[in-house]
């Protein structure tokens, strides 16, 4: 750590074998992943030490699977100054073995001619498709669409926006209007992603923690509704305490039996960079409520942080208007003449006029 702070670039390559051949062959500047999938905890550590990432790995389909799992982690990584690479080694040869044969200074070239992140995204999607026919084309851009989605830099977002117009051969404007489709349907489309789990006991739903409401009981339909729009914006607070503020804490106080998200969003408004582990762990306690905690931390599908921010907003408020609704009807409903229900539908009425 000494000279960490003035490092040129950081090789992550698979195994600690490959890290003691290297630094016999002074490369010094290695880490491995250990077996382990590469986490974006890592690369946030690695980027505190160092502004370029190498990631080496072997040619064959293996390393280049693991290659693209820690592309797809970098994406909402990526800050100014970071640059992700991508290594990738001649079959049969590891990082000891290469050196071996080509030199020091041979495998230096390597590391220095790298495919940046941009290209190997690019040229990975591209091999997916029949990129020739307009049909390749079209699922070209839907693919690259979902995953440039998901990076929060907006430059380097807009750069790749760029480069996937070169490489189709249409306009930015093109390019960015598919962009926004795809980005609009994944957000509209992942209310009901997360299962909700009704009929397990020991999985308590996060809207079953007070008794203080007396509504009518709702339909299932409307129980379903409830409890998907409160999964989802657990999952998402888990994945982005950034999108806990004052304001979000005071919308989320007034909806009835909220009072783990509510405690969710005050952790996380006293830490935004609090891990998901110290987020839920006030909940260790309640068994069931800790194993539907860990089961949400897992964000499906993945989403940018603006994309994660919209859809909180946008549950959020569904789950302020289905609140709304639930108390108009148990007004009605407890009306005990015809004429104190129409009193109620016509101030209903009035407040949508205005």
């Amino acid at each position: 750590r000494k000279h960490s702070r003035t490092m040129d670039y950081v090789l992550v390559v698979e195994g600690y074998m490959d890290v003691v051949a290297l630094h016999q062959a002074d490369f010094t500047k290695v880490v491995a992943t250990l077996g382990t999938a590469t986490t974006p905890e890592h690369l946030q550590i690695l980027a505190r030490t160092t502004n370029t990432i190498v990631f080496c790995f072997d040619g064959d389909n293996a390393g280049r699977a693991a290659a693209w799992k820690a592309l797809q982690i970098a994406l909402p990584i990526i800050k100014a100054g970071l640059v992700i690479k991508f290594l990738f080694l001649p079959d049969g040869e590891d990082p000891d073995t290469l050196v071996k044969k080509e030199s020091t200074k041979a495998f230096e070239m390597r590391i220095e001619k790298a495919h940046t992140l941009s290209k190997f995204l690019f040229d990975h999607v591209k091999a997916e498709v029949d990129f020739d026919t307009i049909e390749g084309k079209t699922l070209f851009l839907e693919k690259v669409s979902v995953l440039i989605n998901q990076v929060n830099y907006e430059i380097y977002q807009q750069q790749l926006i760029d480069g996937v117009a070169q490489v189709v051969g249409q306009s930015v404007d093109q390019v960015q209007t598919i962009f926004k489709q795809q980005a609009e349907q994944v957000i509209s489309t992942s209310f009901d992603i997360i299962p909700v789990i009704d009929n397990e006991p020991q999985m308590p739903d996060f809207s079953d923690f007070s008794d203080d409401y007396q509504a009518p009981n709702p339909t299932p339909k409307e129980n379903s509704a409830v409890k998907a729009l409160m999964s989802r914006m657990i999952s998402l607070l888990l994945n982005y305490p950034v999108l806990a503020d004052g304001t979000v804490e005071v919308r989320v106080r007034n909806i009835k039996r909220s009072e783990v998200l509510l405690e969710l969003v005050r952790s996380a408004q006293m830490d935004e960079n609090i891990s998901q582990e110290n987020l839920i762990k006030p909940f260790q306690n309640k068994s069931g409520i800790y194993d539907r905690l860990q089961e949400l931390c897992r964000l499906v599908p993945h989403l940018s942080e603006t994309q994660a921010k919209d859809e909180f907003l946008s549950a959020l408020t569904a789950a302020e208007k289905r609140q709304e609704s639930a108390k108009i009807k148990a007004e009605i409903f407890s009306a005990d003449t015809l004429e104190a229900q129409q009193k109620i539908m016509e101030g209903i009425q009035k407040g949508k006029s205005r």
